[in-house]
C-alpha cells in the first residue's frame, strides 16, 4: 500500500517531522499546497472555499475571520484533496499522513485486510486531534473498525479510491471544497471508521507519552 507524508517545503519544522515519521513508516514525501500557489491550485478546478458561503478564494486572508476560513486552511484542504486525486489516479487504497503524525503502534496487513474489506471507504488510524466530540454513523463494526470515530482531524487516515472519487466528484460537481475534517464528514460521513485501538497521534499530543487508546474513555482521559 502506497503512503504519503504531506510536507511544506523549506519548512524546518515540517521536514523535520516528515523525516521523524519516514523512520516509523515506509511513505513518499507529498508536497503540500501552500498560500503561495493556493489560489492557482483552486482555480484551475474551478473551485471555490467552504460548503455555505462559496467564497472565491482570492477573497481569504492568509490566517482567517472568524469561522470563514484562511488561505491556510485552504491549503490543507487542498492537499488532502490533491491525494484524493492521487488515489483515484492509482486506483487504490492509499494512507495519508500529515507532516506531524506519530506512530503508536505499527499499521498490520490484518487491519489493511479487514478495511479493505469492509464496507467502509475511509479509515482514522487516531482518536481525539484537536476535539473531544465523537460522531456514530450506521455502519457495521468490523473486526478492528468502530463505526463510532472522532469528528475532527484528518492526521492519519486511509482511503479507498471510491471514497476519494465520490469526494472529489462532488467538489468539481457543486464547485467548492472546505477544510479536510468538515468537508469529509459533511460529504462522507457514512463511509468513515475509526480504529476501535488507535494506531497514531500527533507529535504535539501528550498521547505520544501516555498512550491510553480505548477509544470509550471520556474527555478526561484523551486529549
Amino acid at each position: 500500500m502506497k503512503s504519503f507524508i504531506i510536507t511544506i517545503k523549506n519548512n524546518k519544522y515540517s521536514e523535520h517531522h516528515s523525516s521523524l515519521l519516514q523512520e516509523q513508516v515506509k511513505a513518499s514525501i507529498f508536497q503540500a499546497t501552500t498560500p503561495d500557489n493556493v489560489i492557482e491550485e483552486f482555480n484551475k478546478r474551478n473551485l471555490r472555499y467552504d460548503l455555505k458561503y462559496k467564497m472565491r478564494i482570492e477573497t481569504l486572508s492568509l490566517t482567517g475571520r472568524g469561522n470563514l476560513g484562511s488561505l491556510s486552511k485552504a491549503s490543507c484542504a487542498m492537499s488532502h484533496f490533491r491525494l484524493y486525486e492521487k488515489c483515484i489516479e492509482l486506483n487504490e487504497t492509499i494512507m495519508i499522513l500529515e507532516h506531524d503524525a506519530v506512530f503508536l503502534s505499527p499499521l498490520t496487513e490484518e487491519i489493511i485486510k479487514d478495511f479493505n474489506e469492509s464496507n467502509y471507504g475511509l479509515l482514522k488510524l487516531h482518536h481525539h486531534i484537536g476535539t473531544t466530540d465523537w460522531a456514530t454513523n450506521p455502519q457495521k463494526e468490523t473486526k478492528y473498525i468502530s463505526n463510532t470515530f472522532s469528528a475532527g482531524g484528518t492526521g492519519a487516515y486511509l482511503l479507498k479510491p471510491s471514497t476519494a472519487k465520490y469526494l472529489v466528484d462532488y467538489a468539481l460537481q457543486n464547485k467548492v471544497l472546505q477544510n479536510d475534517d468538515d468537508y469529509i464528514m459533511l460529504i462522507a460521513f457514512d463511509q468513515i471508521g475509526g480504529l476501535k485501538t488507535e494506531i497514531t497521534t500527533t507529535s504535539d499530543n501528550a498521547r505520544v507519552k501516555s498512550t491510553s487508546t480505548d477509544y470509550r474513555l471520556g474527555e478526561n482521559e484523551l486529549a
